[in-house]
Order: C-alpha cells, then sequence, then structure tokens
C-alpha cells in the first residue's frame, strides 16, 4: 500500500520500435498501430513465400509511407525507414506514445522497442510517479493522488492488479476531447474516487476534460465541482457494476452520454449542477435534489426534490416522485406510477405517444398533458387519502 502522486515530470523522448521480418514459405505481415485518442490502422504486406527480409520490410514501409500521406491516424505521426532487414518507427511527437500488434504467426515479424516512449502526460511513465517502489495498482491498497496535472497517454489501465483504494483528481485534465468521435477514458479499477474537491481557500479553478471508465469495479464517485466545457460535459464516466453510486455537487457531468456508450450503476444523486444520462445507461435510482438532470434511459425509481428534470428516448421509469420541482417528462416508455406530491409533471412538451398507468397528485401537485398524446390507465387518484384536493382543468 502506498501513497502515489503524478508529478507530470518525465522529458519528453520520442519512442521508436522496430521490427524484423522472417521469410515464411508464405505469410501475411500485419501492422496494427493504435493510439490513446482512439485511432487505429492496419497496414500489411503480401509474401508467396519468395519475398526476402528486405523486400518485406521494403513493403512494408510503403505501407507505412501510404498510410500516412493519406492520414491514417496514428501512422500519420509515424516515419518509418529501413535498412536492410529491419523496418523503424519513430513517434514523430516525442512524449506521445503509439501501441502496436503484430498479427501473424509467432516469430514472422519481431518487435523490439528500442526507445521507450517518455512524457510529462503519460501514465506508464515510471518518471512522473512519485511515493512507493511501483506502479499504481501493483500494490494492494495504493492511494493516488492526480493535482494540477494533465495525462493524456497510458490511458488503458484496466489490467492492474489490484483496484485502487481511492482516487483523488483536482484542477487537472484526465483523458482528452474528440475532434469529430468519442472521448478518450482513463481505463481504471477505484473504489473510491472523488474529482475536484477544493481543499484551499483560492478560487475555484478546474481543467477539462476529466474522463474516467470504472469498468466493472463497485466504486462510489462523489463529483464536488468542474470547469465549464463549450459542448459537451466537463466530467465523462463510464462504469459497469449495479452496485456504484455517483453523487454530484456542482459542475457539469455525463453518465455514458455519447452515443453507443453503456453504463450501470445503482445510484445518482444530483446534489447541483447538471447531470447528461445517455441512452445506454442502466439505472436503478435517480434522485435530483438541487440542480438539473436529462434522462436519455429506462429507471426504476426517480425522485425530484427541486431543480428540474427532462426525460427523453423511449426508457420507461417504475415510479417518478415529484416533491418539489418541474419534471418534464417527454421518453415514450411507460411510466407505471407517477405521484405529483408537490411540484409539475409537464407531458405537454412532446406529441409522442406514452402511458402512465397510475397518476396521483398530492396537494401542491400538478400533471399537465394532452390526453390525446397521453393515456392515463387509470384515473387520476389523490396522493394522500386526507384533505382537499382541487384538480382543475385549462
Amino acid at each position: 500500500m502506498a501513497n502515489m502522486y503524478f508529478r507530470g515530470v518525465a522529458p519528453a523522448i520520442a519512442q521508436v520500435d522496430t521490427f524484423t521480418p522472417t521469410v515464411a514459405n508464405s505469410a501475411t505481415y500485419l501492422l496494427l498501430a493504435e493510439d490513446d485518442e482512439g485511432n487505429s490502422y492496419e497496414i500489411s504486406y503480401g509474401s508467396d513465400g519468395s519475398a526476402t527480409a528486405q523486400e518485406i520490410v521494403e513493403g512494408l514501409k510503403a505501407a507505412a509511407d501510404l498510410a500516412k500521406s493519406l492520414g491514417h491516424g496514428p501512422w500519420d505521426e509515424i516515419t518509418a525507414t529501413e535498412n536492410d532487414s529491419i523496418l523503424t518507427l519513430t513517434v514523430d511527437t516525442a512524449g506521445k506514445p503509439i501501441y502496436y500488434t503484430v498479427y501473424g504467426a509467432p516469430g514472422e515479424l519481431v518487435k523490439t522497442n528500442t526507445t521507450p516512449n517518455s512524457g510529462p502526460y503519460d501514465w506508464n511513465c515510471g518518471a512522473n510517479w512519485y511515493g512507493g517502489d511501483d506502479m499504481p495498482g501493483d500494490d494492494a491498497g495504493d492511494v493516488v493522488y492526480i493535482e494540477n496535472a494533465i495525462i493524456k497517454y497510458g490511458l488503458n489501465q484496466s489490467g492492474i492488479a489490484n483496484a485502487l483504494s481511492a482516487l483523488y483528481i483536482t484542477k487537472s485534465q484526465i483523458g482528452q476531447e474528440p475532434v469529430i468521435t468519442y472521448p478518450s477514458y482513463l481505463q481504471i479499477k477505484a473504489t473510491k474516487v472523488d474529482i475536484n474537491y477544493q481543499n484551499d481557500p483560492g478560487a475555484a479553478s478546474f481543467l477539462s476534460p476529466v474522463n474516467l471508465d470504472l469498468g466493472a469495479t463497485q466504486s462510489t464517485i462523489t463529483v464536488f465541482n468542474s470547469a465549464t466545457a463549450s459542448t459537451r460535459p466537463s466530467i465523462n464516466i463510464k462504469c459497469n457494476h449495479a452496485s456504484t453510486k455517483l453523487h454530484i455537487l456542482l459542475g457539469a457531468v455525463g453518465v455514458a452520454n455519447n452515443a453507443g456508450e453503456t453504463a450501470t450503476l445503482a445510484e445518482i444523486n444530483v446534489l447541483g449542477g447538471a447531470c447528461y444520462i445517455g441512452d445506454g445507461v442502466t439505472l436503478t435510482t435517480l434522485l435530483n435534489r438541487v440542480g438539473s438532470t436529462l434522462l436519455r434511459s429506462a429507471c426504476t425509481t426517480l425522485t425530484l426534490d427541486s431543480g428540474a428534470v427532462r426525460t427523453e428516448g423511449i426508457g420507461a421509469i417504475t415510479t417518478v416522485n415529484i416533491n418539489g420541482g418541474s419534471a418534464v417528462l417527454n421518453a415514450s416508455g411507460t411510466i407505471t406510477n407517477l405521484n405529483a406530491i408537490d411540484g409539475q409533471a409537464d407531458m405537454s412538451q412532446s406529441s409522442v405517444s406514452r402511458t402512465v398507468t397510475t397518476a396521483k397528485i398530492g396537494s401542491g401537485g400538478s400533471v399537465k398533458y394532452d390526453p390525446n398524446v397521453v393515456t392515463m390507465t387509470n384515473k387520476v387518484q389523490p396522493y394522500n387519502s386526507s384533505g382537499n384536493i382541487t384538480l382543475s382543468a385549462a
């Protein structure tokens, strides 16, 4: 167990790898390059058994040069050279790692990392870490602190031997914003995650983004604040454990918010800020205490105490409890129990047909809907068994 601190002090050194082919009777030499930004592209050279090692190297170099000229990432940041029977690939940007995978029969293309990547933004660089003798997760109970740092590379840490007992992130950037597709996530195991806890009296100043994928590790995640991003949430979370809980005090947080992303968790507790929940989320409980939530997935129980919730998409909700604030219920999925106790349930802002099985109204509640669009299976009932309820239509 160790307290480990990311310092970001590793010198920037360009990665260099060599590839040596063996002459097989017949083989297709395949080489895949990937980076932490989600780019991947494969080059190849086919031999009928008559090609020499030098011809194979020259063929692979020509394929690498073509991929670079056509802008296929990450080959557009790799320079290929050859010397007789050895192909050398040098990364153009010092400090940015490239990950290569060789496909084919064992030994047909031998990879040697002659110069490992080094840089201040790489999780995998040991020089960036202070505390302990190993890397985070090598020992049980490791606690990791990331403050005033930027980590863009070495993000796939899903294979660490032990889950971190705690991960504290503040005033730091984790991962990168995409140019076209999806954000890059730090894939990590951690049972507790705190993001942007302000532990000094100075003005709050945070970086964006913070992208975390907790995988199948049960975790408690608390977001204290975030930077402001223009087009998407500043903090993006993915997780896949039915007991994981997310607490949001302030900031803009997305949960599997991008198309095709998935997440599973027990509870999202919004105490402030804004939460954006994607349609691939499996969620048991949503509690909106303060702030706002956009829910595009199904949910077992949605409770709104104040602030605002809007539902979109097709997700069904078993129980909606409105204790205050306003819930705009646009999703087409069936609501089994709708309890407008002290706040408004507004189902008038979408023309999509939908069904509410049982709706109940408290003394301070209201339900707004178009009967041509919304089907009430049972008649609207009072939430309380005593006291006066006034129903009005407009």
